[in-house]
């Protein structure tokens, strides 16, 4: 009887340690499959100072531009992509790879000062609200991206 109890003991570790490393696979997937981070970025400036109307694609050569004057050269090439912008809040959700975005997010947090446009400087800054290796949880419980 001694013999059958240690065996069903034994079969329960192995069992437990088998659990255990499919479940850290699992979490090592799920660490994984993030590509992309997600972040809502209110961009604050003075609107006199602007020579023209901010759109989307002026947004992303000035959050550029802030990622390059803090890192470099090598850094301009990121991609960096607005998927929505509010001209009207001046919000907007930017996506970045998950390797740059330590770099991305401190350069837009620390960064943003005077900007030389068309002659003059423009003082922008960055305020991140909101980020998330998910996109959809950037919409809150309502499910609406504003």
């Amino acid at each position: 009887m001694g013999d059958s109890v240690m065996a069903e003991s034994l079969q329960k570790f192995e069992d437990s340690k088998i659990t255990k490393e499919k479940t850290m696979k699992i979490r090592k997937r799920r660490e994984l499959d993030v590509n992309y981070w997600y972040m809502e970025v209110h961009l604050e400036y003075k609107k006199e100072e602007l020579p023209c109307e901010m759109t989307a694609e002026l947004a992303q050569v000035l959050m550029r531009g802030a990622v390059s004057e803090m890192f470099g050269e090598s850094t301009s090439s990121l991609p960096l992509d607005i998927l929505k912008f509010d001209n009207v809040l001046f919000v907007c959700v930017v996506r970045v790879p998950s390797s740059a975005y330590a770099k991305v997010r401190a350069a837009l947090t620390v960064g943003g000062g005077p900007v030389t446009m068309a002659g003059g400087l423009v003082s922008v800054s960055y305020w991140v609200s909101k980020a998330s290796g998910c996109l959809l949880s950037l919409a809150g419980p309502e499910r609406l991206i504003s």
